[in-house]
């Protein structure tokens, strides 16, 4: 409801006095009458500045109640609008990798569940095309079911990976040491995190990481540490001698559930022999086996392969004899 306006009732009464001043006026000297001029000048200009106040109150009042209607809470019958995120999608079950929750980056025996033994092809051989560089190393293989990672295209699945990769001397040939780290670098990548992994290189000696001291976590700052190691620390040097990184990694607690083993020349004649000791009852660790840029040491590595169920392959390189 808008208020009434004052102002015409306070024009109205300033009209009334003057008309009754009017009246008065003959009978008042000349004098008396200029005064009541004046006096009823300034009541009209009075009343002119009361009824501009007036309204300028009323216009005033009226603005600020729209104001408020406007910026009023809606009815509580008014829809509320919510967004409600999508669910995530489902984890992927696996029948053989537990997932850990905890990002540590070194393990002991009672952090590891035991995984059921899972066997691919045993002994199988396979051929990879030439390698100039890098790139694509063939079909994938699947050794030991799902989860995991690869390394030259064949597969290796469990929670524990370990590599036992050469550096000696004749991987300087064809640029065989760069093509083996890159590959090496890949595969570790492609660990997920709740893996664990333990990198070997050897030469006339076993070549182990200085911060490695056991299983290593696939996070990402573990990984970035290793490539960082491989990239600065690591070059060619030395005889061709297995045993000792074998060693290293079958007295891990608990062992590994995959190992790849990748050199590019005759690895000693009772290699497979020792291997097989070390792989010995309660372990059961399959051993993939990469002959590189040359098949030299082809008949000593299909054998470790097929001791332990494992994958053979021969990855020809630009260089290899």
């Amino acid at each position: 409801m808008s208020r009434p306006d004052p102002a015409p009732a306070i024009q109205l009464r300033v009209l009334q006095a003057l008309r009754r001043l009017c009246a008065i006026a003959p009978s008042l000297g000349e004098a008396r009458r200029q005064r009541l001029r004046r006096r009823a000048i300034a009541l009209g200009a009075v009343a002119v500045l009361v009824s501009l106040a007036a309204n300028v109150l009323l216009v005033w009042s009226l603005g600020g109640l729209w104001s408020g209607a406007a910026s009023s809470p809606p009815a509580e019958d008014a829809p509320l609008l919510v967004s409600i995120p999508a669910p995530a999608p489902p984890l992927e079950a696996s029948s053989q990798v537990e997932f850990e929750a905890e990002a540590t980056t070194s393990a002991s025996a009672s952090e590891f569940a035991p995984l059921p033994a899972s066997r691919g092809t045993f002994g199988r051989a396979l051929e990879a095309p030439r390698l100039a560089g890098s790139g694509d190393s063939g079909p994938v293989v699947d050794s030991t079911g799902p989860g995991g990672t690869t390394f030259f295209g064949v597969s290796a699945r469990g929670r524990r990976i370990g590599y036992v990769v050469d550096v000696s001397a004749s991987m300087e040939s064809g640029g065989r040491l760069w093509v083996a780290l890159a590959e090496l670098k890949r595969s570790l990548s492609g660990l997920p995190d709740y893996a664990w992994f333990f990198v070997a290189l050897f030469s006339s000696e076993a070549v182990i990481p200085p911060f490695q001291r056991s299983w290593q976590r696939a996070t990402p700052e573990d990984l970035a540490r290793i490539t960082r190691w491989l990239d600065l620390e690591v070059s060619t040097g030395g005889g061709t001698r297995p045993a000792a990184a074998f060693e290293r990694l079958f007295a891990l607690d608990p062992p590994p559930d995959a190992i790849f083993f990748l050199t590019d020349g005759e690895v000693p004649p009772d290699t497979p022999a020792l291997v097989r000791r070390l792989n010995g009852p309660g372990r059961d660790t399959v051993v993939n086996t990469v002959a590189f840029g040359t098949d030299a040491g082809r008949e000593m590595l299909e054998q470790i392969a097929r001791d332990s169920e494992g994958i053979f392959r021969f990855v020809p390189v630009e260089g290899g004899r």
